[in-house]
């Protein structure tokens, strides 16, 4: 493959489709996005081919099969959005949520900030909420508890979001919610105690949002304990722990249960190709109704329990668990399916 030229454009104009930056070419732009920022589909750019092997004893042994295209939704910021999109890859980083998902790569090409994500087809909360349908009450739980969850590890690990709302959540095809949108996010102990606080309840009131907009449509009505929770969050006037309280409410209310097909579209049928990490979002909301007394750290770098510390040999490294835990999700999310 011959490389391409580049064209000089100015360092404030996001590159245009076809353009190559640090070996990934842009295929498609996706929905959204800025003056200085948009995400693109892009695939990677095959390497000029090295010389043949000197020995040919082994040919005719195997069908060759040509390279499979990687692809990757690439995140593309110039200008000012440069800097917010590393903050925002910062803060990705810190969480180290269920629900946030983390950049595989933060590359520079020429003062063009890219952020490298696995294509994972979304449908946003206000999309869902837009259509007006009915949820089951199990549904409502599995979009929440990630929500809430997000909230309080976020606090907990000195960050706000900034700017909560149905528009930065989504599921994936596999039923599996995500909050995005953290180039907003307030580093706590970098502003005022004041300051500080005042982002931590604008969070709050935006869960409580969240919260209002998929309870209305829940085929149930949402238990007394749980709505008086939600009005306070909506009121500004519940307390720090309350995406913990609100949790705890959900799961006394009703259990989790897969988010149905019908409200995930065609991204149900996209699932093989949505990058998730294994597991349904019911699946992993599940985790939390079984061990509601552990808190929120469940993806935290401690031990899962006490006899972990006190285990023989070397311990565990975090991804060793989270490892587990995926293969735990992929076996319950089969279960509920009813595959075993």
């Amino acid at each position: 493959m011959r490389p391409r030229q580049r064209a000089e454009r100015p360092e404030s104009e996001l590159p245009s489709i076809g353009a190559v930056l640090a070996g990934w070419r842009l295929v498609r732009r996706l929905p959204g996005g800025a003056a200085e920022r948009a995400d693109f589909v892009a695939v990677c750019e095959a390497g000029a081919p090295g010389p043949a092997a000197a020995s040919r004893h082994w040919q005719g042994f195997g069908a060759a099969a040509p390279e499979p295209l990687v692809h990757r939704r690439l995140a593309v910021a110039v200008g000012a959005a440069a800097d917010g999109l590393v903050r925002e890859c910062e803060a990705r980083e810190r969480l180290v949520g269920d629900f946030v998902e983390r950049p595989e790569e933060l590359l520079d090409d020429g003062g063009v900030r890219l952020a490298l994500f696995e294509v994972r087809p979304v449908r946003g909360y206000a999309a869902i909420v837009a259509d007006g349908g009915s949820l089951p009450a199990g549904a409502c739980v599995t979009l929440l508890v990630p929500v809430a969850e997000t909230v309080a590890l976020a606090h907990g690990r000195g960050l706000a979001h900034g700017d909560l709302g149905l528009g930065v959540c989504g599921v994936d095809g596999r039923g599996r919610p995500h909050v995005d949108g953290w180039s907003t996010a307030v580093e706590l102990e970098a502003v005022s105690a004041m300051r500080a606080d005042l982002a931590r309840a604008a969070d709050l009131r935006g869960l409580g949002r969240v919260a209002d907009a998929l309870l209305a449509q829940s085929s149930e009505p949402p238990a007394p304990q749980l709505a008086a929770i939600v009005a306070a969050l909506l009121e500004g006037t519940a307390p720090r722990d309350a995406p913990g309280r609100l949790i705890d409410a959900l799961f006394a209310w009703c259990p989790a249960e897969p988010v149905p097909g019908a409200v995930l579209g065609a991204l149900a049928g996209e699932q093989a190709t949505a990058g998730a990490d294994g597991g349904t979002g019911a699946a992993a909301v599940a985790r939390r109704a079984e061990a509601p007394e552990r808190g929120l750290g469940l993806l935290d770098d401690e031990p899962d329990d006490e006899s972990e510390a006190d285990r023989p040999g070397p311990r565990r490294g975090a991804a060793e668990r989270r490892r587990e835990r995926a293969l735990e999700w992929r076996l319950r999310a089969t279960a509920l399916a009813g595959g075993v």
